[in-house]
């Protein structure tokens, strides 16, 4: 009599006398009937000999059946890898979608588990990879926390989304920024910089957009050393978001770095046009001066031969020169004629009425610096 003739009740009997999970699976891969009888069985036995790296298997390829039954089968929804990273963070991460669901469907999953040494949770993993689908996923279950800090610099999944290169994440970043528990300027705990801070000092225009669309974000946020997004955006040269964050009201133009350099001055000092011809319309001061040299805008840009952001200084109208500021302009005259720069050294000497200028000087050509001895 062949086996898969046997009443049902008699082959589950027998099944129980496999001494080995080996045995059984190949009793039940024999032929369809035994497949068909004693699968569960299988899958029971493995869930009972070796749940967690059964389960650890199916969420980290994606095979949400298979993970499901087993769950089913009693697998601990909170089980742990040898790199102990939960099933929810191994399918997170790999942007398994249906895996997600199926675990967070099962009564005492921790949605919030922390890895033992990095502190992300699976949400940080979901983020940091651009899974838009398993982030929407995430972010609808309940007790879900949108500002748990990470543990290498404390990191919220927002920032750890900001920092990471996962194509894509723009979207997800749309997705994370609409939910109501979400605080949008928690800094790191490291650098102490805000969201909007990563984003504009790591040029990523796009997603400071993206934050800069919601009026919680605080556009005055500055890190340890005093510098605002405003003063990034100027230090870069980033127009666009310069020009966000000045159509935004209480925006503080002028607030200084702590070493005095407002946004206009590190613009004018790094001989970005386009950023201090819109921090002057906005307002902004060109005669506050740096802490160390006690220089302003027109004197940084200078001695930095930034001719363009020179002439367009010398034509506002509360520029005045007392002495060494006029020593400073007068040796950056100089310097353009020596060099050729004759529409430069034209504007200028026109600007200040500095006739005769371009005949002054017989001298070897040198910088504005060394002219000051600085």
């Amino acid at each position: 009599m062949s086996l898969s003739t046997l009443p049902t009740e008699l082959l589950l009997h027998i099944a129980t006398y496999a001494d080995n999970e080996k045995d059984l699976n190949n009793l039940v891969r024999s032929c369809r009937r035994l497949y068909t009888t004693l699968n569960d069985t299988l899958y029971k036995r493995h869930a009972e000999e070796s749940a967690t790296s059964a389960l650890i298997w199916a969420a980290e390829r994606g095979m949400h059946k298979t993970a499901k039954r087993f769950l089913a089968l009693g697998a601990d929804v909170n089980a742990t890898n040898e790199d102990r990273l939960t099933v929810l963070m191994l399918a997170a991460a790999k942007g398994h979608e249906e895996v997600v669901r199926t675990i967070l469907g099962v009564e005492g999953i921790d949605v919030n588990a922390q890895h033992w040494l990095h502190k992300r949770t699976a949400l940080h993993y979901a983020a940091m990879e651009g899974h838009y689908e398993v982030v929407r996923v995430l972010i609808g279950a309940k007790g879900i926390g949108f500002n748990i800090p990470e543990g290498n610099y404390g990191g919220t999944p927002l920032i750890a989304l900001i920092s990471a290169t996962a194509p894509g994440k723009e979207e997800v970043m749309r997705l994370i920024v609409e939910q109501e528990d979400i605080d949008l300027n928690q800094a790191d705990t490291k650098w102490e910089l805000s969201p909007l801070l990563w984003a504009i000092q790591d040029e990523q225009t796009e997603i400071a957009c993206i934050l800069l669309e919601k009026k919680t974000v605080d556009v005055n946020f500055a890190d340890p050393r005093g510098r605002t997004p405003l003063w990034w955006a100027a230090k870069l040269g980033d127009e666009t978001c310069l020009r966000l964050l000045l159509a935004r009201d209480h925006i503080n133009i002028n607030t200084p770095n702590h070493k005095g350099q407002t946004p206009l001055w590190v613009a004018a000092k790094h001989g970005h046009e386009g950023v201090v011809q819109m921090l002057l319309r906005e307002g902004a001061d060109p005669t506050t001066r740096d802490n160390k040299h006690y220089r302003d805008a027109l004197m940084v840009a200078a001695v930095k031969e930034r001719t363009d952001v020179v002439c367009l200084l010398l034509r506002e109208k509360n520029i005045n020169f007392t002495g060494q500021d006029s020593e400073v302009v007068r040796a950056f005259v100089l310097q353009a004629r020596e060099r050729g720069h004759w529409e430069t050294v034209k504007v200028i000497s026109e600007t200040l009425g500095m006739d005769g200028m371009e005949n002054q000087c017989k001298e070897k050509p040198r910088t504005v610096e060394e002219r000051l001895h600085v």
